[in-house]
């Protein structure tokens, strides 16, 4: 057993998911397979250290494992999987991106001018783990083994993770959310907007002005990046947030349904079940 998996194994006190001392950094752990299902992520690097998790979005597959790490420029839902191995365990670590961070790394490389507007955009990608990752993801899970440390430490410690994501392959989408004049920087903001406030209604002539395109230009380009059409990528987030609420908060599924601006019970009975292919009401107890 390797030291980074003794860390994991350690700091996943919990089964499914672990709060660590700093916030926006997780420990997650399973001992049996997850079939597939939708679920959503924020802006995140997800370093799985055992186990495999296969994502599908768009018809294509994303695998990520010990050997590759997923990095998620903006909020996605996609579907899936987690597989476990006889005798084994899933162990990974979340890191929700720190844009504050982030932008001071950014600023500091784009002086080199390595950024350059013909290479391809991915807005989430399985990138290769290479020997500098693994060693600043090991410095990292030592420090959060201390609540002392991790409060002194964190700063540093995510800083250089993320500069090393930086200096990997998927720099290119994390460099172009701060291009004032990339069309993708805009659509972030949108998305991480929906996702702050998903309780609100969107309408796509609106999204679609704050981008200036037009409403057929602006739904390719959305789908192109998300793998959904607007409407559907809105409707995902509010059922997947309507999904956590149950869980985690004692509403009324009439309080939940309001708080994700669905005026019809029935129709949010129906979109939920559909979607997840269980009842809001199975959740709600």
């Amino acid at each position: 057993m390797s030291n980074i998996t003794k860390l994991l194994d350690r700091l996943s006190i919990n089964e499914w998911y672990t709060e660590s001392y700093l916030e926006g950094v997780y420990f997650f752990k399973s001992s049996k397979s997850v079939p597939r299902a939708p679920l959503f992520y924020k802006s995140r690097i997800i370093i799985v250290w055992e186990g495999t998790k296969i994502g599908y979005l768009d018809g294509k597959t994303i695998q990520y494992n010990k050997d590759n790490y997923l990095v998620l420029s903006v909020p996605m839902a996609f579907e899936c999987e987690t597989i476990v191995e006889k005798d084994k365990k899933f162990l990974a670590l979340i890191i929700d991106i720190d844009f504050k961070i982030l932008n001071e790394i950014v600023q500091n490389l784009w002086e080199h001018n390595i950024f350059s507007e013909n290479m391809e955009k991915k807005w989430v990608e399985s990138v290769q783990m290479e020997p500098a990752l693994k060693d600043s993801v090991c410095k990292l899970l030592k420090t959060l083994e201390s609540k002392e440390e991790s409060k002194i430490l964190w700063s540093n410690n995510l800083r250089e993770i993320l500069y090393r994501v930086l200096k990997g392959k998927h720099w290119v989408s994390l460099f172009a959310l701060y291009d004032t004049n990339e069309r993708f920087s805009k659509l972030a903001k949108i998305l991480n907007e929906i996702n702050k406030n998903y309780s609100e209604n969107y309408y796509v002539k609106d999204l679609a002005k704050s981008m200036w395109m037009s409403e057929a230009a602006f739904f390719r380009y959305f789908k192109s990046v998300t793998g959904f059409p607007p409407i559907q990528y809105i409707k995902n987030i509010k059922l997947q947030k309507a999904k956590e609420l149950l869980i985690s908060e004692n509403l009324l599924l009439k309080e939940v349904a309001k708080k994700i601006w669905y005026k019809s019970i029935p129709q949010f009975s129906r979109e939920f079940k559909r979607y997840f292919d269980v009842s809001p009401k199975s959740l709600n107890k």
